[in-house]
């Protein structure tokens, strides 16, 4: 039994607590830990256990793990393997509930699967008097053994007083040091007991999700409700604290959105009135008095009374240098600040498609700070000369535009990667996070020794940010340009991987051609790097490109795992799981995908216009009206589909030439505009929009926008035909199809079915 801190520990830890960011303890899905020294030998092990299993190199490796009874142990590995998605398979053994022939059995399974697998293997220090448990489970913690895939063993127990004790008992068990010899000690853990901060986070942590579940957004909760929950000894264990919590979370009323003491109670429940009558002297601190849940809202975005520090934005450094060409630079430098803080796990860091849109503002930190939901500013300028450069940046408190800290750096070019690497130390020092050994290792690592391959990435990088053709084949060239003096240089692989799959994407190149050269530079990129976060991100989406849905999503996991603020990792997420019918998943990872990068046009349609589909209209209208200004172009392409669900063709016409005004050369356009025409009755003007489809083919995405335009003409036939060529293409536009009112119709006809079971077999779902 874990025993109680003080109840004056507590009391004291809730009179002082006003804002609770459950995010900032976060470790991996719904694990938390309250300490700073906890969370960060977690967050190593955790990274450490992930790493070796997405490892491409079939191999086994074996983890130990000791914890005392109800520290949740297997909650963390079960979130752990969650979170890496659905290409891993997860098998849970307990020798305490497990015979021998049962468990011998499901250890041979583990070598049939075709996944790779976490293997859970929990009260290893149990069945005290029988020899066979570690007889039949040493073959298989044998790295040489043969296999196909990555296997991690995790053995977990809670005998002894610490990871010696249970070790000293596993030695005295038959085969129990020839079991531990298979264990680096490198891999071995110790998971604290819960303290009294823990309690109130995991406390807090269910509830939460539990109400979200049933559609409440909960904002608040009573401080007395979590002092209960933290010191009453019958409440002791992590499971304990979930059942608990879970079961207040069902008796929340619906529209409510705080939580009270009462709700942990059934009506009439004697514990009630008995704890509440002990604790009087506690209630003018305790009772009535609420903790606010600091952090996302309904709307994706932190609101501005919520804002916290963590969450940064690094403006556009403004270019100082004499020769006006070398603005590449600085733009590439104000891209490589956005990388390396996004290295610091505890930070949340807006990506550079929301942030360039500020280049050159004269708005205020607390307008830029409302805009973008940020907490911090990190700003300056960059003045190069010949191969010398000066750096001047500064942090700026966005609720009080006052600096937290600032500084000149000048040094030789060479040093331009220590420069990124000390700013992103100095930004963590500032905002009191302390840096875990991985976290260090990657802001400090070098892209490059190459100064010159350096340079031509980041001409490379400014081109890719202009966002057309000619500038992603020249922003090619440059890349391989850079590879051709450093072959050892990844991000410049990955910079080749990434324009090929936008020239894909926007319609300039046909699938069949390119797929092959992003699939050679990606897998390069991962092979030299493999905590390349960008690679991953685009491996994710190659993946997806050939229906490899289980690749996709272990990818992206991964992708998140190296750096948690990567949108792009959240946009295919959110594209895998509304393929896989999971649309609260979806959803969130669309939100998630919104607040790193709040004015990306198509994040900002996109999750406006997920909302509607799966019946939050309300939000999505909410959404909509917060970014008309800040995103135009997103928000009129939404709306123009949304007026176009509800019927009304003059609004959606409406938008639609305010979206083709802002966004004159995107794909959807052209769709879009055929299938206004067909539903306005002007079959002419729907045939044009076909021809003019056809007259710049380049691959099987194209055959879903003619099937839109044939169906919204009222040909079924030919809509079916042409979603089954995309379907054999790997070109089916799936949330469209499954999801969107328009297509209502088609979902009725029984070919929408067949269609359905062949993705579905493909996809293997």
């Amino acid at each position: 039994m874990i025993s109680d801190l003080p109840e004056e520990e507590a009391k004291t830890l809730l009179s002082d607590l006003e804002q609770l960011s459950l995010e900032r303890y976060r470790i991996v899905g719904g694990y938390v830990r309250y300490k700073d020294s906890v969370r960060n030998v977690l967050k190593d092990f955790r990274l450490k256990i992930s790493s070796s299993l997405m490892n491409e190199t079939p191999g086994r490796e074996s983890f130990l793990i000791w914890g005392a009874p109800g520290s949740g142990k297997s909650h963390f590995v079960n979130e752990l393997t969650r979170a890496l998605g659905s290409g891993i398979e997860f098998k849970e053994l307990n020798l305490a509930q497990t015979g021998e022939s049962e468990f011998r059995r499901q250890l041979e399974t583990i070598d049939e699967s075709k996944k790779p697998v976490m293997c859970f293997v929990d009260e290893v220090d149990s069945r005290e008097g029988d020899k066979w448990p570690y007889e039949a489970l040493i073959p298989y913690l044998e790295p040489g053994r043969p296999t196909n895939k990555r296997i991690c063993y995790v053995l977990a127990g809670s005998g002894g007083r610490s990871i010696e004790g249970l070790k000293e008992i596993m030695r005295s068990r038959p085969k129990g040091t020839d079991l531990l010899s298979r264990i680096l000690r490198s891999n071995e853990i110790t998971i604290p007991a819960l303290d009294t901060g823990d309690k109130v986070l995991i406390a807090a942590t269910h509830i939460l999700e539990s109400a979200s579940r049933r559609g409440i957004h909960i904002r608040e909760i009573e401080k007395i409700a979590l002092y209960y929950l933290a010191v009453k000894p019958e409440i002791s264990s992590s499971r304990e604290l979930t059942g608990v919590s879970v079961a207040c979370a069902q008796r929340i009323p619906v529209g409510e959105d705080r939580v009270k003491y009462d709700y942990l109670f059934t009506p009439g429940d004697e514990e009630n009135k008995n704890f509440w009558s002990s604790v009087q002297s506690s209630h003018a601190k305790l009772a009535n008095k609420f903790v606010t849940i600091v952090g996302e809202t309904d709307s994706g975005l932190v609101d501005s009374k919520d804002q916290y520090r963590n969450r940064i934005a690094v403006l556009p450094l403004t270019n100082m240098s004499p020769d006006p060409e070398d603005g590449y630079f600085v733009d590439g430098m104000t891209e490589e600040l956005i990388t390396s803080l996004s290295g610091v796990r505890q930070l949340t860091v807006i990506a550079r498609t929301s942030v360039m849109g500020y280049k050159g503002t004269t708005k205020k930190a607390k307008e830029i700070a409302r805009e973008l939901g940020v907490g911090s500013l990190l700003e300056g300028s960059v003045r190069k000369a010949g191969h010398r450069v000066r750096v001047t940046v500064q942090l700026i408190d966005t609720a009080t535009e006052g600096h937290l800290w600032a500084q000149n750096y000048d040094r030789q070019l060479e040093d331009v990667f220590a420069i990124q690497s000390e700013i992103a130390e100095k930004v963590a020092g500032e905002l009191r996070i302390k840096l875990v050994g991985e976290e260090r290792r990657v802001i400090e690592k070098k892209s490059t020794e190459n100064t010159e391959a350096y340079t031509l990435y980041l001409r490379g990088k400014q081109l890719f940010g202009d966002g057309s053709e000619p500038s992603y084949r020249q922003a090619i060239v440059l890349f391989e340009q850079a590879i051709s003096l450093d072959p050892n240089f990844a991000r410049a692989y990955a910079g080749v991987a990434q324009c090929y799959v936008l020239l894909v994407n926007e319609g300039y190149e046909p699938d069949e051609k390119v797929i092959p050269k992003v699939e050679l530079a990606v897998k390069k990129a991962v092979q030299l790097d493999p905590q390349l976060a960008e690679a991953h991100a685009i491996y994710a989406i190659l993946k997806f490109f050939l229906d490899d849905i289980p690749g996709c999503e272990a990818e992206a996991r991964m992708a998140l795992e190296f750096n948690p603020s990567l949108p792009e990792a959240h946009f295919i997420l959110s594209s895998v799981e509304f393929v896989k019918g999971d649309l609260e998943n979806g959803i969130k990872h669309s939100e998630a995908c919104y607040r790193l990068s709040p004015l990306m046009p198509q994040y900002v349609s996109r999750l406006g216009i997920f909302y509607y589909y799966v019946g939050r209209e309300r939000d999505a209208l909410n959404h909509w009206e917060k970014t008309a200004l800040l995103a135009p172009a997103g928000t009129d392409r939404a709306l123009s589909e949304y007026y176009l669900c509800k019927g009304d063709l003059e609004k959606a016409k409406q938008h639609y030439s305010l979206a083709e005004s802002e966004e004159p050369t995107s794909r959807w356009m052209k769709w879009m505009k055929g299938f206004i025409a067909a539903r306005s009755g002007d079959r002419n003007g729907a045939l044009g929009a076909i021809k003019e489809i056809e007259k710049g083919w380049t691959g099987p995405v194209n055959l879903n926008e003619i099937g839109f335009i044939h169906y919204a003409l009222g040909d079924l036939d030919s809509f079916f035909e042409y979603e089954n060529s995309a379907m054999d293409q790997h070109g089916l536009q799936y949330s469209w199809l499954m999801y969107s009112p328009l297509f209502a119709d088609a979902r009725k006809d029984p070919r929408y079915q067949l269609l359905i079971v062949r993705v579905r077999k493909s996809l293997k779902l």
